[in-house]
């Protein structure tokens, strides 16, 4: 017995709505088909563009030749002490940029000699550097987003710029009033850190993101690798007394 008719259309659009995100439409528009996804194309990629700027992958040998790949910037999520954070245009990555700010030129009236704004930026370079080796050792770790990669330029005036590729966790920030809903959740997904030798340095609502009940640690650029890291209540006493 045949079953009920099916409006194809509706089918697509459903599997559409289920599909993983790195399964995209096709290019005639017309169903869905398994695509090679910007994370994959950015973890294999020796360089990226961003508009006419090129980036080579750090560390990378200068003379191999490899692919690149081009990212579009999309919107704007948000700006860090150490960088502005961009999505590209699927959203599905979030771009960390670290460049040069208006604090990072010689001001007579606030800098005591001329070399303030480089230290200033060194600071903020080193702030993403640290980030980079802590999602390095967090490889596979469930409670912070995948790393896909990081990549440098060197500006005309002698200043290096950074690149960092992440997976974009869509979610919501955490609120003070919401911790001591998820405050053993929090500490679960630190715990799971400090297995991995890291010390995140910074556990606060701010670096805390919400996805559907999930907890995802954020910003590590003041975090530093500690093997022997083991205590998470040193780390989470802030939280745990707000959530007691």
């Amino acid at each position: 017995m045949a079953g009920p008719a099916t409006d194809e259309s509706s089918d697509t659009t459903k599997r559409a709505e289920l599909a993983p995100l790195r399964t995209f439409a096709n290019n005639a528009g017309d169903g869905i088909a398994p695509a090679v996804s910007p994370a994959d194309l950015v973890k294999g990629a020796s360089s990226i563009t961003i508009g006419d700027h090129r980036y080579s992958r750090c560390g990378a040998d200068s003379s191999s030749a490899g692919a690149s790949f081009n990212l579009e910037l999309d919107e704007l999520l948000t700006r860090g002490s150490c960088g502005e954070v961009y999505t590209d245009a699927t959203g599905t990555l979030a771009i960390k940029i670290v460049e040069p700010r208006e604090d990072n030129v010689y001001n007579w009236i606030y800098d005591e000699t001329p070399s303030e704004p480089l230290r200033r930026y060194e600071s903020r370079l080193q702030e993403a550097l640290n980030e980079v080796e802590a999602y390095k050792a967090l490889e596979g770790c469930i409670f912070v987003p995948s790393f896909y990669g990081c990549f440098e330029s060197v500006h005309e005036d002698g200043h290096k710029i950074l690149v960092l590729v992440m997976e974009r966790v869509t979610g919501e920030l955490l609120t003070m009033k919401r911790v001591p809903a998820f405050v053993h959740k929090i500490e679960a997904a630190v715990r799971a850190v400090h297995r991995c030798g890291v010390r995140h340095g910074s556990v606060k609502p701010g670096h805390i993101l919400l996805a559907r009940d999930k907890i995802f640690l954020l910003d590590f650029g003041l975090s530093r690798l500690d093997p022997d890291v083991r205590q998470a209540e040193t780390e989470t006493a802030r939280l745990r007394y707000i959530g007691a």
